[in-house]
C-alpha cells in the first residue's frame, strides 16, 4: 500500500470482516487511488485482499496514512517485501480506505487475473484499470464513477496522475464490460473526450480503444447487461474491493 506524503487518508478494517489483506509476491499488478477516484459514503464498498492475491502491498516511509484494524477483524493485513504493486492516494485525497462490516468479499488477482470490475449504486468514484488487465468490468446501476484502461499494465489498477484517461482493453482480456440497468453517467473518460461508446445488453464481445484514444464510454440506463462474475471489485472513498 503506498501512499503519497500528503496523503491524508487512512486506511481502516471494520468490524466482522471475514476478509485477509495480505498479498503474495510475483504480483506485477499496481492500485492506485486518486482524488478524483474517490466514492461517496453510501458507497458500500470494501477493500480486501486473500492471502492466494498474487498482489502486494507496500507503505512508503513517508507516508502519513493510517492503517488501522478495528476490533473483531478476522482478517490480516501483511504485506510483502518485493512488492511491484502499490495503492497510492494522490497528495489531495482526504478519503479514507475502509472496509465496511459484514464484509465476506475479497479481493483476489489470479494468475491469469479473471477478476471483474464492478461498481456499487450511487458510485460516484472512478475506476481504471490499466491494459492487460484480464478482468471484467461491471457497471451496477446509478453508478456515476468512470472506468478507465490505461495501456501497457499487467493487472493493474492505477490512475496516474498526468495520465488523461484511456478506454484500452487487450485483445487477449477475457474480461467483458456490461453495464445493469439505471446507469447514469458510466465509464467517462476525461471531459475533452469526444467519443461515446455504448454497451448493448447481452453483450459477450470485448472493448478494445487504442491507447492514443481519448473516447467517452457512457452507458444508457436502458442498456441491460449481465456478467458472470465471480469477483468484484469496489471503490468506495479510496477503497476497492472484491468479492469472491
Amino acid at each position: 500500500m503506498l501512499v503519497e506524503p500528503e496523503v491524508k487518508g487512512k486506511m481502516m478494517v471494520k468490524p466482522e470482516v471475514q476478509g485477509k489483506m495480505s498479498v503474495e509476491p510475483e504480483v506485477q499488478g499496481k492500485m492506485m487511488v486518486k482524488p478524483e477516484m474517490s466514492v461517496e459514503p453510501e458507497v458500500q464498498g470494501k477493500m480486501m485482499v486473500e492471502s492466494v492475491v498474487q498482489g502486494k502491498m507496500s507503505v512508503e516511509p513517508e507516508v502519513q496514512g493510517k492503517m488501522s484494524v478495528e476490533l473483531e477483524v478476522q482478517g490480516k493485513m501483511s504485506v510483502e517485501p518485493e512488492v511491484q504493486g502499490k495503492m497510492m492516494v494522490e497528495s489531495e485525497g482526504q478519503e479514507k480506505m475502509m472496509v465496511e462490516s459484514e464484509v465476506q468479499g475479497k479481493m483476489s488477482v489470479e494468475p491469469e487475473v479473471q477478476g471483474k470490475m464492478s461498481v456499487e449504486p450511487e458510485v460516484q468514484g472512478k475506476m481504471m484499470v490499466e491494459s492487460e488487465g484480464q478482468g471484467k468490468m461491471m457497471v451496477e446501476s446509478e453508478v456515476q464513477g468512470k472506468m478507465m484502461v490505461e495501456p501497457g499494465v499487467q493487472k493493474k489498477m492505477m490512475v496516474e496522475p498526468e495520465m488523461q484517461g484511456k478506454m484500452m482493453v487487450e485483445p487477449e482480456v477475457q474480461g467483458k464490460m456490461m453495464v445493469e440497468p439505471g446507469v447514469q453517467k458510466k465509464m467517462m473518460m476525461e471531459p475533452e473526450v469526444q467519443g461515446k461508446m455504448m454497451v448493448e445488453p447481452g453483450v459477450q464481445k470485448k472493448m478494445m480503444v487504442e491507447p492514443g484514444v481519448q473516447k467517452k464510454i457512457m452507458v444508457e440506463p436502458d442498456k441491460i447487461g449481465t456478467v458472470q462474475m465471480t469477483k468484484y471489485v469496489f471503490l468506495e472513498k479510496c477503497c476497492l474491493q472484491q468479492n469472491m
